[in-house]
């Protein structure tokens, strides 16, 4: 029995990895999880480029490889140019995360909205069920939306108040022109959905600025080199670190643990996942009609391995590690300079990215609201599995 087991560990230790990288950041500090991420990577390749005929020679081998990079290969193995450009890359990533996320969470709603409306056409029996499921959802979104915005009238801006009701009186204008001329195409879930989607991004906004104002102490470990040091002794250092430093790196922790931000981890999740699962099946039945298993199992497909749903997740769990780090202790990837012009451009209680998020989200609801006819014309839309 425990064999067994075992052996299914061994198959998700890239995955067990990954969680470690906001422990050890927030322990160790930034470019300690930019390396051990790159570490995860090599881990990772390794682990699927090994033939398959040599696992039964070397029970467990992932296990051994693991072992012996964690305890023998140091984390100054990538030179710094290495560390700066993966830093810099993943700072650059993060507009793209976020119109992605933002387009497919909406994408999903009003694929399930539209299903709801197919039904209510399709069964008069059974519409009175689905009419309720839409108003229920609606009725949820529009409390939900109540609270957010007495949160921010509370503990926000004025500045971030006005963009809430500027928010608001456009959402209203957006119901009465689907009312009046999309009564057939505009679903009210959708603008619901739409309006608590903006808040919460509002909601988000006020919460990652107000992180900014109030840096957390960072640890000594964060100032410290890690370029002869392996993850063993890291761990090591862990483990016989002060309690204050332990004390400072948990605040960090618990701040990366808060629901919201985890939700938003969700999100990027499932757009992650989404995007990889599209690129699979794209490139992999264009030229002919594949069953999915069937096409998996084969040796010359370059997807047979899960290599590529691995390295998506690496990428984006670093990404939004290293981000939320750089929040929370008030540190920037620009410039100093840079830093200077972007706020005496902008209010300092405003993020640019999360604005062209909301307007990202309303625009790609009013395009999919006019393209409603042609709901399954772009196959990176499509839902349906």
């Amino acid at each position: 029995m425990c064999i067994p087991f075992l052996g299914c560990i061994v198959d998700f230790l890239p995955y067990f990895c990954i969680v470690t990288i906001p422990f050890f950041g927030s322990f160790g500090g930034i470019d300690l999880s930019l390396r051990l991420s790159l570490l995860i990577y090599v881990y990772t390749f390794i682990s699927e480029v090994i033939p398959r005929s040599l696992h039964y020679v070397i029970p467990y081998l992932n296990l051994c490889i693991l072992t012996l990079l964690i305890i023998y290969v140091p984390l100054g193995v990538f030179p710094w140019p290495v560390i700066w450009l993966y830093d810099k890359i993943l700072w650059l990533s993060e507009p793209v995360l976020l119109t992605v996320e933002i387009v497919l969470i909406l994408n999903y709603v009003m694929h399930c909205s539209r299903r709801c409306a197919e039904n209510i056409e399709e069964s008069e029996e059974d519409a009175w069920k689905w009419k309720c499921l839409l108003t229920v959802f609606s009725a949820a979104c529009y409390a939900l939306l109540a609270i957010l915005v007495m949160v921010v009238y509370k503990e926000g801006s004025n500045v971030q108040f006005w963009f809430v009701l500027f928010v608001l009186c456009f959402s209203v204008l957006l119901a009465a022109h689907n009312m009046m001329w999309m009564s057939q195409e505009g679903i009210i879930s959708d603008v619901a959905f739409v309006t608590l989607s903006s808040v919460v991004i509002l909601y988000t906004m006020k919460e990652e600025i107000t992180i900014s104002n109030h840096p957390l102490t960072k640890p000594t470990a964060w100032y410290r080199y890690h370029i002869k040091s392996s993850i063993i002794e890291e761990v090591n250092y862990i483990i016989h670190t002060s309690v204050e430093n332990g004390r400072y790196a948990m605040n960090y922790l618990l701040k990366f643990l808060n629901p919201l931000f985890l939700m938003l981890l969700g999100i990027r999740l499932y757009s992650i996942l989404y995007v990889i699962q599209r690129i699979v099946k794209k490139f992999g039945f264009e030229e002919e009609e594949t069953d999915l298993e069937e096409f998996l199992s084969l040796e010359s497909s370059p997807w047979r391995s899960t290599l590529s749903v691995k390295c998506s997740m690496i990428f984006m769990l670093t990404q939004y590690t290293i981000r939320f780090y750089y929040q929370c202790s008030g540190m920037t990837v620009l410039p100093v300079q840079w830093n200077n012009i972007i706020n005496m451009v902008l209010p300092h209680d405003v993020l640019l990215g999360r604005i062209l998020q909301i307007i990202v989200l309303n625009s790609f609801y009013i395009w999919r609201l006019y393209c409603s006819d042609e709901w399954q014309w772009n196959y990176w839309f499509c839902t349906s599995v």
